[in-house]
């Protein structure tokens, strides 16, 4: 990757935010899938009846009915947030660096010898 773009991502803020995005993904992908599936094609249909370009008619109608769209983007959110399995590959747990809010919580129930204290 770094011959492709010249930036190192590895132990860097950029490669633990580009590993939480491909962690939460899947599942951002997964709700929209479903909302747009969920839509009444019949509102799509009336779009296309009040003028509305043939292009412009999916988008309207899709995006401004499913409110499953704002689920799975929390989700993702809360899943991105939450990652500590790739955030610990590919950035470490640079103190001060790449520590994110998942990995502060795990080293708070780790003590210096790395034997667990609960």
């Amino acid at each position: 990757m770094t011959r492709v773009t010249g930036h190192v991502f590895v132990y860097n803020v950029w490669g633990c935010i580009i590993a939480a995005a491909v962690a939460a993904y899947p599942f951002c992908l997964r709700a929209a899938r479903s909302a747009i599936a969920g839509v009444d094609p019949a509102l799509e249909q009336a779009a296309r009846t009040m003028a509305c370009p043939t292009g412009e008619s999916p988008y309207r109608s899709h995006f401004a009915c499913s409110t499953r769209d704002r689920r799975g983007l929390t989700i993702g959110c809360a899943r991105a947030l939450g990652e500590y399995g790739a955030t610990l590959m590919i950035g470490g747990d640079i103190n001060g660096r790449t520590r994110t809010m998942s990995l502060a919580i795990l080293d708070s129930f780790t003590t210096p010898s790395g034997t667990r204290c609960c």
